[in-house]
């Protein structure tokens, strides 16, 4: 039988063993980008970083701004990061009534229509 002391050392082996593998996934991740602006020759290292911090802030507003004007569907790709923060800026958005809960029950059902059709 597992003891109290078993788990918490099971849980520090997965806590362990997920930082360990979210650091190879940044890297992989890293290590692509890095590949495609070489063979490519757009941008540089230093340059994606700074727009994916940029990226951040920015995305995750527009999508809310978006949403608001009767846009239907947010795509976001390659970063985590960034679905991170769009993903909370519009929970934020619907919990402050700035984005009525309405609007996106409005496009859930256009997008439902269109897979329909």
């Amino acid at each position: 039988m597992l003891t109290p002391q078993d788990l918490r050392h099971f849980q520090k082996r997965l806590e362990s063993e997920r930082d360990a593998i979210a650091a190879r996934m940044a890297l992989r991740s890293r290590d692509s980008q890095e590949t495609v602006r070489e063979e490519s020759g757009v941008g540089d290292s230093g340059d994606q970083a700074t727009r994916l911090d940029d990226l951040d802030i920015e995305a995750d507003e527009e999508a809310v701004e978006f949403l608001i004007a009767g846009g239907d569907m947010v795509i976001v790709a390659h970063h985590l990061n960034v679905a991170d923060a769009t993903y909370d800026a519009i929970r934020a958005a619907v919990i402050s009534g700035r984005l009525p809960r309405a609007r996106l029950d409005e496009a859930v059902a256009a997008l439902q229509a269109l897979r329909a059709a």
